[in-house]
């Protein structure tokens, strides 16, 4: 009776695990491309505000970014607790994609 009592929770921390090896694999090779883009960005507004071809407010920038990881943080909390079978396997499985594949 009890591994019939357990086999939902260990079928989603499975599933998550999958979701997770997927996921961890994918970053693993995107996450270059990502860097690099990202850093040609700030390079580019960096080099226009420079240059005063497009004007920057850095403070508004600086406190639309605070204000969205706050937000960000707190939503994927919950998420996180919410979730908990799915999530820990999903980590798992991110994990070992990161590292073995």
């Amino acid at each position: 009776m009890v591994l019939g009592e357990a086999l939902p929770i260990i079928s989603i921390i499975i599933y998550g695990a999958l979701g997770g090896l997927v996921a961890g694999y994918a970053f693993k090779r995107i996450a270059k491309l990502i860097v690099v883009l990202i850093a040609l960005l700030i390079f580019a507004v960096n080099y226009l505000g420079y240059t005063e071809l497009f004007g920057v407010n850095y403070n508004i920038v600086s406190e639309y970014i605070i204000e969205q990881t706050g937000l960000l943080s707190s939503s994927i909390l919950t998420t996180v607790i919410v979730n908990i079978p799915l999530s820990v396997g999903f980590l798992l499985g991110f994990i070992i994609g990161i590292k073995k594949l």
